[in-house]
């Protein structure tokens, strides 16, 4: 007996309807969740990495910033990047660079501020050494993941900053980086003539003052540049955050974003450590991303030093070390980065990059 026609085109409507709910539905669920990645919801709930139960015994020999909360307000977020002196194979390391970024993703505000390497700091249970050592010490004693946790609360306490997330990469996770992302455009400050490189081919190679596409080599060897620029290690901070920038600014541009996820999910493999996940990272991008004017929005800060030659209790000797002005250093932990994200009544100008 044949089927009726009209009960076959019931049939066909039901399930055709059935399909169309389920595609909506789905779509919806996603688009919800694209919401939810591409908006300050997703870091509404961050909190600060606990800070040292041991800060510096006195306040009047090394007086700390004012302590801040360590919840963040929704869509703010302060970001530590760590860049080690690993080689590969390497697990133990030094702190090589060291950038803290907070991040307003209500009003698209960006502050970012380098610290030096040799930079003085109280180390709880050793004493006073330089910030490169602390790292060291502690990823050796603790392990990798809970040595750089030690060290982010050190840190925290030596600045005043909470800090939230952080990301360690090492030369060969740089190299990779960039050239994952295809190679970055640096402006560079100065010229830069390569003196100590990694890649042997390279040394004696000179980069003026201006633009330039880098691959991921010719990246490594300009940010670990310190004899040939100004200033030294203060000079060496520019390039850093011209290439932090110019890597923002290449995975950032919209002709990338059908590989943000991709790249989202690669990351951690350039990485040593750190407590982004890749949901984190695909929602700064999203964020960030959707209106990123950094000539504007970003301001760039460095902390002017003394150079001392003072005692380490780490090395149990005399070493040349960088004295921090702390009494700049809490202008500017003041002004950007423990603020609200109402800042209409903060003035447009900025104190100098020194």
């Amino acid at each position: 007996m044949a089927k009726h026609p009209r009960r076959g085109w019931r049939r066909l409507r039901i399930w055709t309807l059935t399909l169309a709910l389920m595609t909506g539905g789905a779509g919806g669920w996603w688009a919800y969740q694209i919401h939810q990645l591409a908006s300050p919801n997703h870091f509404r709930h961050v909190r600060a990495i606990s800070r040292s139960e041991n800060p510096a015994p006195s306040r009047k020999k090394d007086p700390l910033v004012e302590i801040v909360p360590v919840t963040a307000l929704p869509g703010t977020l302060n970001i530590a990047l760590i860049g080690s002196d690993a080689r590969p194979g390497e697990h133990l390391s030094h702190s090589d660079t060291i950038v803290i970024v907070h991040a307003d993703l209500n009003s698209h505000a960006y502050s970012m501020l380098s610290l030096p390497r040799d930079a003085r700091i109280y180390f709880p249970g050793y004493g006073y050494t330089k910030l490169t050592t602390v790292q060291f010490i502690n990823q050796s004693k603790y392990g990798v993941k809970q040595g750089i946790e030690k060290t982010m609360a050190t840190l925290s306490d030596f600045t005043g900053i909470p800090i939230h997330f952080y990301a360690e990469t090492s030369f060969s996770g740089l190299e990779s980086m960039v050239n994952a992302v295809g190679g970055v455009t640096v402006n560079l400050p100065f010229p830069i003539k390569i003196s100590h490189p990694l890649h042997k081919q390279m040394k004696g190679t000179v980069f003026a003052k201006g633009r330039h596409f880098l691959n991921g080599a010719q990246t490594i060897e300009v940010v670990r540049e310190r004899d040939s620029v100004p200033g030294g290690d203060y000079g060496r901070q520019q390039i850093q955050q011209k290439v932090i920038l110019g890597i923002a600014r290449k995975a950032l541009q919209r002709k990338q974003w059908d590989r943000v996820p991709a790249l989202a999910q690669a990351l951690p493999h350039f990485l040593i450590a750190t407590n982004l996940s890749a949901q984190d990272i695909f929602s700064l991008a999203l964020n960030v991303g959707k209106d990123f004017h950094p000539e504007t929005q970003l301001h760039y800060y460095q902390i002017p030093s003394t150079n001392c030659f003072v005692y380490d209790d780490v090395l149990h000797q005399r070493n040349a070390e960088l004295v921090l002005n702390r009494q700049k250093l809490r202008e500017v932990v003041k002004e950007s980065f423990n603020e609200p994200p109402a800042r209409s009544d903060r003035p447009s100008s900025r104190p100098d990059a020194r």
